[in-house]
């Protein structure tokens, strides 16, 4: 399954397009963190197919709007058939550069890449027949995400990102045709929270100049 082309453009658009006349800038030692979410759960061909995402972060602005810091990514799809069951487990290890554009007070779009080291661990069962297989194996990965930062307050963003992200190597597991986190054709929509920690232990607040 793949998303439309009019959902590619359509999300293009809504971050291209979401502007705002307010000015504040994130200073630099202030720290980020977070994580980004997405759950799937489809059916692909009559076959049931569950994925759940995760991406945890934490990073420290360097500049102004300009963060670096290191996600661990993380997804577990499951497929479940007549005869059998596979599950497939992929995590990893990325440092990440991002910036936020703009002087936007409630609403920042920003772009980040990553690059990092990726395990794949998968596994068939099928009880009817008594067979239990495991292949395990790791990479390269590397990846893009653009996005819309929405301030809920001075310390917490509620994000919506587009992410593509890809493998050097990887199993062939069965929910590729689908879901399967790093196809090469498939550009996957998430959300994410954001906590903007600033060097001031005690105010614990996002570091804005107005």
């Amino acid at each position: 399954m793949k998303p439309t082309h009019s959902a590619y453009w359509l999300t293009v658009a809504v971050l291209l397009n979401l502007t705002s006349v307010a000015n504040a800038q994130i200073e630099s030692g202030t720290y980020l963190v977070g994580t980004s979410v997405g759950h799937f759960s489809l059916n692909d061909n009559s076959r049931p197919i569950r994925t759940l995402i995760l991406q945890p972060a934490l990073g420290r602005f360097i500049r102004t709007n300009l963060v670096v810091g290191l996600e661990l990514p993380f997804q577990y799809a499951y497929l479940k058939e007549d005869m059998y069951i596979n599950s497939n487990t992929k995590f990893g290890v990325s440092p990440f550069v991002r910036y936020y554009l703009g002087s936007n007070v409630t609403v920042k779009p920003f772009g980040s890449l990553s690059a990092g080291w990726r395990i794949d661990h998968d596994r068939l069962v099928s009880p009817a027949d008594n067979y239990d297989d495991v292949q395990t194996d790791s990479g390269f990965l590397y990846g893009a995400t653009a996005g819309v930062a929405f301030f809920l307050n001075p310390a917490v963003s509620f994000d919506v990102l587009a992410n593509y992200t890809a493998f050097s190597k990887g199993l062939d597991f069965e929910t590729q045709p689908g879901l399967s986190y790093g196809r090469r054709d498939i550009l996957r929509i998430g959300f994410g929270f954001q906590v903007y920690l600033g060097n001031d232990k005690r105010e614990r607040m996002l570091r804005c100049t107005y």
